[in-house]
């Protein structure tokens, strides 16, 4: 998740090519474990991304609001398979201050 809640969503590149030639210095991307979401709700909703084993890297900074409905479009993905995973808890509240 972007920590700044009003980020600029830069251009991003594979990873592979991070640090190439043209590829902007600060060019960003969201890592989301794939227990949370998979790759082929990424593709439904026409994400460029790469697949690594335990998580996906989208090729764009994601806001909250899509993390959770690409993880809602994974469980539907998931119950149509039969393979429904159990939900993941909610976070814990922050803490008080």
């Amino acid at each position: 998740f972007p920590e700044d809640p009003a980020h600029i969503r830069e251009g991003v590149a594979p990873l592979k090519d991070a640090g190439k030639k043209g590829i902007p210095p600060n060019a960003r991307w969201t890592k989301i474990d794939r227990k949370l979401v998979n790759p082929e709700a990424l593709e439904a909703g026409n994400e460029r991304y790469e697949e690594r084993v335990d998580y996906v890297i989208v090729l764009r900074v994601l806001t909250k609001e899509e993390i959770e409905q690409y993880a809602a479009k994974t469980q539907e993905l998931r119950a149509q398979r039969g393979a429904a995973l159990p939900a993941l808890p909610p976070p814990p509240p922050p803490p008080s201050l």
